[in-house]
């Protein structure tokens, strides 16, 4: 009778976890949905919104960027602000997003493909940089848990033999 009872309840086990795997199901909208997320925190970045910068981070988020380790959306969103206050002018482009989702999480990486311009200078500077992030959906939206920007090394320029 033992048995038969632990086999039981192995079934059971088996036969829920099937079901839970079942109701995590994802969809291309959740992909859109955690690209865009990445979208609006670099809108809100570059238009100074903290609130809208705020809306796309789930609580305890960090980051690492700009060679630097940041423990809060205050912190990276501070940082960016008195850049954009000492006259650097940011530009960021998601690009070839490739994005995974496995129920209620999601990572993706990209190339952000932009640029930056200095206080007095004629024209912006091309810039890229490799970055990825980890988003979990909470209350049904995408939230920004982790976030890591490394640049992309300028080209070496060749010499001519």
């Amino acid at each position: 009778m033992k048995l038969l009872c632990g086999v039981s309840m192995v079934s059971l086990a088996l036969a829920s976890g099937v079901s839970g795997a079942e109701s995590c199901k994802t969809t291309e909208a959740d992909k859109t949905a955690v690209v865009d997320v990445l979208r609006t925190f670099y809108a809100a970045l570059t238009a100074d919104d903290l609130t809208q910068f705020r809306s796309t981070a789930a609580p305890g988020f960090s980051a690492y960027d700009n060679a630097q380790a940041f423990d809060s959306v205050e912190s990276l969103f501070d940082t960016v602000k008195k850049a954009h206050e000492q006259g650097i002018g940011l530009v960021w482009t998601v690009k070839s997003p490739k994005v995974t989702v496995y129920c209620t999480s999601a990572w993706l990486s990209y190339l952000n493909d932009g640029s930056v311009t200095l206080p007095g200078a004629s024209a912006a500077m091309p810039a890229q940089w490799l970055e990825s992030a980890f988003l979990e959906k909470r209350q049904g939206a995408w939230k920004i848990v982790f976030f890591h920007s490394t640049p992309v090394p300028a080209p070496t320029p060749t010499k001519s033999p």
